[in-house]
């Protein structure tokens, strides 16, 4: 990705630049003393008859936290 469309992106989410780029740098960095495998907790299945109906809503919700900060999107009809 070159650095335009980063700029566009962080402005489209209402985002400072500069904290994506050290998201990646940081992320770059990471990558390189990872394994390939990264072990997830993962919760129980719910049953069936538990499991949340559908709606018919065309709203978006996008969460990203990165070291303590949260930055919560929400969109209609699939524009966030």
């Amino acid at each position: 990705m070159d650095t335009y469309q980063l700029h566009q992106g962080a402005l489209l989410c209402e985002l400072n630049a500069n904290v994506v780029h050290r998201w990646r740098r940081e992320a770059r960095e990471t990558a390189q003393t990872l394994s390939a495998f990264v072990p997830l907790t993962l919760e129980a299945p719910v049953p069936p008859a538990q499991m949340p109906t559908a709606t018919t809503s065309s709203e978006i919700r996008v969460e990203l936290e990165h070291n303590g900060r949260r930055v919560n999107r929400v969109g209609e009809g699939g524009v966030i």
